[in-house]
């Protein structure tokens, strides 16, 4: 593959954080956890491939090749991936406000309801309880990202109320989320040799997709989901057929699949960059009044 597989590379990598980053933000996770839990990963799946290649590296070997000390090798392989990056209840500045609120509802019987206020409100507020349990923050930042993320819902009379905890009443499924991350490894893997092999059998065998009115959506998703699954149950049953399994076994085993996959995404209409002033630019700009430059002629009667 030459040099050029570590742009390839890069480039799958670059496609993989460009989905991901709108993902972390909309669910709060910020950069240095993103950046910690990136450095933990690529740690774990090297040691895994070497593992499994019955091929043993020390922390030493493996720091090396990862360009990371290897004290912090060591430690991160002490404990799994998400262990030092999940986000604890109360950390975070914004949660800190939720579960203050969510203490003084409960201990004074209060409502769930609470006006916003600004710096120069009297009595219980949403701007108080930031400044109590978040010093030294803009509470109005604090409070509009509070209800972007909708922990609260703007009501009537400038009040907010406080909605019941987002926590998640039991944990995901650890099978169905290591079968998804299987998918999303499958993908990348899917590009990289297709870029980095040009000359071997492509991986991808066709993707199809096209825009349809809003109006249409329903019957057009229905028909997708019918197809694909029709397909993959066809799919399984070749695969389990007998004429498929030769004897005798090498005992050597490949796993072999094909992912399906249905995308669906808003368009919107993008405006020409222009500059700036783009939008701006887009608006339809009134033309100005012409004057005339040819100054009457002044004409002296007799």
């Amino acid at each position: 593959m030459g040099g050029n597989s570590k742009a390839i590379a890069l480039w799958v990598a670059k496609s993989a954080f460009e989905g991901l980053a709108p993902l972390l933000f909309e669910h709060g996770m910020t950069i240095p956890e993103a950046e910690k839990l990136l450095r933990a990963v690529c740690v774990h799946s090297i040691a895994k491939q070497l593992r499994r290649g019955r091929r043993v590296l020390n922390d030493s070997q493996i720091a090396i090749r990862m360009g990371v000390n290897r004290h912090v090798v060591a430690k991160l392989l002490k404990r799994a991936p998400l262990d030092g990056v999940r986000v604890k209840a109360g950390r975070a500045t914004m949660m800190r406000v939720i579960h203050g609120w969510e203490a003084e509802c409960l201990a004074q019987g209060q409502r769930r309801e609470l006006a916003v206020g600004d710096l120069h409100s009297v009595g219980p507020s949403v701007w108080a309880l930031v400044k109590r349990y978040a010093p030294g923050v803009y509470p109005r930042g604090i409070i509009d990202e509070m209800i972007r993320v909708k922990l609260v819902q703007p009501i009537a009379n400038g009040q907010l109320r406080l909605k019941s905890s987002g926590r998640p009443k039991s944990e995901p499924n650890a099978h169905e989320l290591e079968q998804a991350a299987q998918r999303m490894q499958d993908v990348m893997h899917a590009n990289f040799h297709d870029f980095a092999e040009p000359k071997a059998k492509r991986v991808w065998r066709g993707a199809q997709s096209e825009e349809i009115d809003v109006a249409d959506l329903p019957i057009v998703r229905k028909m997708l989901a019918d197809r694909l699954d029709s397909m993959m149950e066809r799919l399984a049953e070749e695969l389990n057929s007998p004429r498929l399994q030769r004897s005798p076994s090498t005992g050597q085993k490949v796993r072999l699949g094909v992912v399906g996959l249905i995308v669906e995404e808003a368009r919107v209409e993008e405006l020409d960059d222009e500059g700036d002033d783009s939008a701006e630019n887009a608006k339809p700009k009134k033309k100005p009044r012409q004057r005339s430059r040819i100054k009457p002629e002044k004409v002296r009667r007799r």
